[in-house]
C-alpha cells in the first residue's frame, strides 16, 4: 500500500520548509521615509535622471507648452569665467527687458508675449554667435507666431522647422520645462514633504541662464510653504535646482539641489523646526539657519 509512504513524505516536505522559513534571518522593514529614499536611490542619481530627460528630443518634452509661459520668468547672464560669481545681465526676467540690445530686439516686451519669446530666442543665438540662426529669427518669426494664435503650437513648428534639433538655443531651451524639474521636486516630496507636507509658493518659479566662456548653467529657483494650517508648523523654504552644461550644449554635465534659506513662522514650535532643518540638512550647504 502506497499510501502511508505518500503521507510520509508529504510530511517530510511540510518539516522541511517549516525549518528553513524559521532559520531565515529576520529583516526589519524600513521607515517610510527611508524606504522613500531607498527606492528613489535605486532609480539612479538626480545627475541621471535629469539626463535622461534632457536627452529626449525637444518634441517629446514640454517645451513648447512651458516655454511661452515662462519666458517673462528667465534671466540670462554672461560670466567672464564659471568660478565668478560676477554676472553681466542680458535678458532680466518678470518682464523680459533686453539690457543688452540685439538690433531686432523691442522694447514692447510687456504688451507682446510674441516680442518677449522672440527676444529670448535671440539672446540666447546671440550667445552661441550663431549668424545664421538670428537671421532666421529675424526673418521667419512672425510667419509662426501669428495674431491670436497657439503660442504653443507656433513655438513647437518653430524648433522643428526653423531652429532644427541641433541648436543650442533648443538645446537650453529642452532644460526649462517641467520635465525636467520634475526629479528635483520628487526626491524633495520623498525627503521632505513625506513627512512634513508642503505645497509650492504661486509664481516662484523663476529661471537663470548663465553663460560663461567654459560652460552654461541653467538654474531653476522655487518657494515652498508647509501644507499645514496650524500656526505652530509654519515653514518656508526656498530653493534651486543647478544644471550644468558644456558651452556647446553638447553634453550635460551634472545637477545639484541646494536650499538657499529656511523660513519660520513666529509660533512654529522648536520639536517642528529642529525636524525641518533635519531634513533639509543633506541640501543646506552651508546655509545658516
Amino acid at each position: 500500500n502506497m499510501l502511508p509512504i505518500v503521507i510520509g513524505g508529504v510530511g517530510v516536505i511540510v518539516v522541511l520548509m517549516l525549518y528553513r522559513w524559521c532559520n531565515v534571518p529576520y529583516q526589519p522593514s524600513s521607515s517610510p521615509l527611508s524606504s522613500s529614499t531607498h527606492n528613489y536611490a535605486k532609480t539612479g542619481s538626480l545627475t541621471e535622471e535629469v539626463r535622461s530627460k534632457w536627452n529626449k528630443s525637444a518634441e517629446t518634452l514640454p517645451v513648447s507648452v512651458d516655454i511661452p509661459r515662462l519666458a517673462r520668468k528667465i534671466s540670462i547672464y554672461s560670466l567672464p569665467s564659471c568660478v565668478t560669481s560676477q554676472r553681466t545681465l542680458l535678458l532680466e526676467n518678470d518682464n523680459n527687458l533686453p539690457t543688452n540690445l540685439h538690433s531686432s530686439m523691442d522694447l514692447t516686451y510687456h504688451t507682446d508675449t510674441h516680442q518677449v519669446i522672440k527676444n529670448l530666442l535671440l539672446c540666447l543665438s546671440s550667445q552661441f554667435s550663431d549668424a545664421k540662426e538670428i537671421s532666421e529669427i529675424d526673418e521667419k518669426f512672425n510667419q509662426y507666431f501669428l495674431p491670436n494664435g497657439d503660442n504653443s503650437i507656433a513655438l513647437s513648428n518653430f524648433i522643428q522647422e526653423v531652429l532644427g534639433v541641433d541648436s543650442k538655443t533648443v538645446a537650453v531651451l529642452k532644460a526649462i520645462n517641467q520635465s525636467v524639474l520634475a526629479p528635483a521636486v520628487l526626491q524633495l516630496k520623498h525627503r521632505i514633504a513625506n513627512t512634513l507636507p508642503y505645497r509650492d509658493i504661486r509664481g516662484s518659479w523663476k529661471i537663470d541662464v548663465e553663460l560663461s566662456s567654459e560652460q552654461v548653467t541653467v538654474i531653476h529657483r522655487k518657494g515652498e510653504r508647509s501644507s499645514s494650517e496650524i500656526a505652530s508648523e509654519y515653514f518656508e523654504f526656498n530653493w534651486r535646482l543647478i544644471l550644468r552644461f558644456r558651452r556647446n550644449m553638447a553634453h550635460f554635465v551634472g545637477a545639484d539641489i541646494k536650499i538657499d534659506s529656511l523660513h519660520f513662522g513666529e509660533h512654529t514650535s522648536r520639536q517642528y523646526v529642529d525636524k525641518i532643518k533635519e531634513l533639509c540638512s543633506p541640501y543646506l550647504w552651508g546655509v545658516k539657519v
